[in-house]
Protein backbone atom coordinates (compact mmCIF):
# COMPACT_ATOMS: atom_id res chain seq x y z
CA UNK A 1 0.00 0.00 0.00
CA UNK A 2 2.96 2.47 0.89
CA UNK A 3 4.12 2.02 -2.49
CA UNK A 4 0.97 3.30 -4.00
CA UNK A 5 0.95 5.74 -1.39
CA UNK A 6 4.36 6.98 -3.17
CA UNK A 7 2.97 7.17 -6.75
CA UNK A 8 -0.27 8.99 -5.70
CA UNK A 9 1.70 11.37 -3.64
CA UNK A 10 4.46 12.09 -6.12
CA UNK A 11 1.02 12.05 -9.21
CA UNK A 12 -0.55 14.70 -6.70
CA UNK A 13 2.52 16.90 -6.73
CA UNK A 14 2.68 16.92 -10.34
CA UNK A 15 -0.77 18.16 -10.90
CA UNK A 16 0.12 20.53 -8.29
CA UNK A 17 2.80 21.99 -10.46
CA UNK A 18 0.40 22.11 -13.25
CA UNK A 19 -1.95 23.62 -11.49
CA UNK A 20 0.98 26.07 -10.59
CA UNK A 21 1.44 26.88 -13.94
CA UNK A 22 -2.13 27.22 -15.18
CA UNK A 23 -2.71 29.88 -11.80
CA UNK A 24 0.76 31.24 -12.25
CA UNK A 25 -0.32 32.40 -15.97
CA UNK A 26 -3.57 33.39 -15.56
CA UNK A 27 -2.16 35.90 -13.21
CA UNK A 28 -0.20 37.21 -15.71
CA UNK A 29 -2.67 38.07 -17.87
CA UNK A 30 -5.11 39.56 -15.37
CA UNK A 31 -2.14 41.58 -14.26
CA UNK A 32 -1.58 42.62 -17.65
CA UNK A 33 -5.15 43.68 -18.93
CA UNK A 34 -4.96 45.52 -15.45
CA UNK A 35 -7.75 44.25 -14.01
CA UNK A 36 -8.35 43.73 -10.62
CA UNK A 37 -7.20 40.81 -8.35
CA UNK A 38 -3.98 40.33 -10.81
CA UNK A 39 -1.17 40.56 -8.08
CA UNK A 40 -3.28 38.53 -5.40
CA UNK A 41 -3.63 35.55 -8.37
CA UNK A 42 -0.25 35.64 -8.69
CA UNK A 43 0.64 35.52 -5.07
CA UNK A 44 -1.29 32.65 -4.52
CA UNK A 45 0.31 31.54 -7.22
CA UNK A 46 3.57 30.83 -5.29
CA UNK A 47 1.70 29.40 -2.60
CA UNK A 48 0.44 26.78 -4.59
CA UNK A 49 3.87 25.47 -6.12
CA UNK A 50 5.14 26.32 -2.32
CA UNK A 51 2.72 23.11 -0.97
CA UNK A 52 3.02 21.03 -4.40
CA UNK A 53 6.66 20.66 -2.93
CA UNK A 54 5.72 20.09 0.21
CA UNK A 55 3.51 17.28 -1.50
CA UNK A 56 6.58 15.97 -3.55
CA UNK A 57 8.51 15.61 -0.40
CA UNK A 58 6.11 13.87 0.95
CA UNK A 59 5.08 11.59 -1.04
CA UNK A 60 8.88 10.37 -1.72
CA UNK A 61 9.19 9.69 1.56
CA UNK A 62 6.36 7.34 2.41
CA UNK A 63 7.77 4.47 2.40
CA UNK A 64 10.40 5.23 4.99
CA UNK A 65 8.94 7.76 7.19
CA UNK A 66 5.28 7.23 6.44
CA UNK A 67 3.96 8.97 9.22
CA UNK A 68 5.70 12.32 8.57
CA UNK A 69 4.73 11.99 4.91
CA UNK A 70 1.51 11.61 5.78
CA UNK A 71 1.50 14.66 7.37
CA UNK A 72 3.31 16.59 5.20
CA UNK A 73 0.60 15.63 2.30
CA UNK A 74 -2.31 16.56 4.22
CA UNK A 75 -0.22 20.20 5.02
CA UNK A 76 -0.42 20.43 0.89
CA UNK A 77 -3.96 19.08 0.01
CA UNK A 78 -5.41 21.14 3.06
CA UNK A 79 -3.48 23.94 2.16
CA UNK A 80 -3.66 23.65 -1.86
CA UNK A 81 -7.47 24.10 -1.83
CA UNK A 82 -6.65 27.63 0.18
CA UNK A 83 -4.15 28.70 -2.79
CA UNK A 84 -5.53 27.34 -5.64
CA UNK A 85 -9.44 26.84 -4.74
CA UNK A 86 -11.58 24.57 -7.08
CA UNK A 87 -8.06 24.18 -9.47
CA UNK A 88 -6.65 21.76 -6.41
CA UNK A 89 -9.61 19.67 -6.74
CA UNK A 90 -7.71 16.57 -8.75
CA UNK A 91 -4.40 17.26 -6.70
CA UNK A 92 -6.28 17.37 -3.27
CA UNK A 93 -7.76 14.29 -3.42
CA UNK A 94 -4.22 12.08 -4.94
CA UNK A 95 -2.60 14.10 -1.90
CA UNK A 96 -5.28 13.11 0.12
CA UNK A 97 -5.36 9.43 -0.75
CA UNK A 98 -1.95 9.08 -0.51
CA UNK A 99 -1.56 10.06 2.89
CA UNK A 100 -4.14 7.86 4.09
CA UNK A 101 -2.40 4.99 2.43
CA UNK A 102 0.97 5.83 3.65
CA UNK A 103 -0.66 6.02 7.34
CA UNK A 104 -2.66 3.10 7.57
CA UNK A 105 -0.71 1.00 5.47
CA UNK A 106 0.27 -2.34 6.92
CA UNK A 107 3.88 -2.81 7.41
CA UNK A 108 5.37 -5.27 4.80
CA UNK A 109 9.02 -5.24 6.53
CA UNK A 110 10.07 -8.79 8.21
CA UNK A 111 8.95 -8.78 12.30
CA UNK A 112 10.57 -11.34 14.68
CA UNK A 113 9.26 -14.74 15.22
CA UNK A 114 6.94 -14.59 18.31
CA UNK A 115 8.19 -17.24 20.37
CA UNK A 116 9.20 -21.03 19.64
CA UNK A 117 13.05 -20.44 19.93
CA UNK A 118 14.31 -22.41 22.77
CA UNK A 119 16.93 -21.20 25.42
CA UNK A 120 20.26 -21.72 24.61
CA UNK A 121 19.52 -22.37 20.89
CA UNK A 122 22.91 -22.40 18.92
CA UNK A 123 22.34 -19.16 16.68
CA UNK A 124 24.31 -18.13 13.54
CA UNK A 125 27.12 -15.79 12.88
CA UNK A 126 24.76 -13.07 11.34
CA UNK A 127 21.62 -13.70 13.99
CA UNK A 128 19.25 -14.26 11.43
CA UNK A 129 19.12 -18.47 12.18
CA UNK A 130 19.19 -20.65 14.62
CA UNK A 131 19.92 -24.31 14.91
CA UNK A 132 16.99 -27.23 16.25
CA UNK A 133 19.32 -29.82 16.35
CA UNK A 134 18.33 -31.25 13.10
CA UNK A 135 18.02 -28.10 10.86
CA UNK A 136 18.74 -24.15 10.75
CA UNK A 137 15.64 -22.33 11.49
CA UNK A 138 14.36 -18.66 10.30
CA UNK A 139 14.65 -15.82 13.41
CA UNK A 140 12.58 -13.93 11.57
CA UNK A 141 9.08 -14.72 9.59
CA UNK A 142 9.18 -13.71 5.76
CA UNK A 143 7.53 -10.75 4.83
CA UNK A 144 3.58 -10.63 4.24
CA UNK A 145 2.45 -10.76 1.05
Amino acid sequence: MRGTALGLGIGGAVVGILVWIIEGLTGVVVTRIHAYGGHAISAHAWGTLTLAMIGLVGGGLTIGKPRLSSGLLIIACLGGFFTAGIYWTLAGALLLVAALMAFLGRNSGRRPMPSGIPAGAMWSDDGRWWWDGTRWQPAVQPRDR
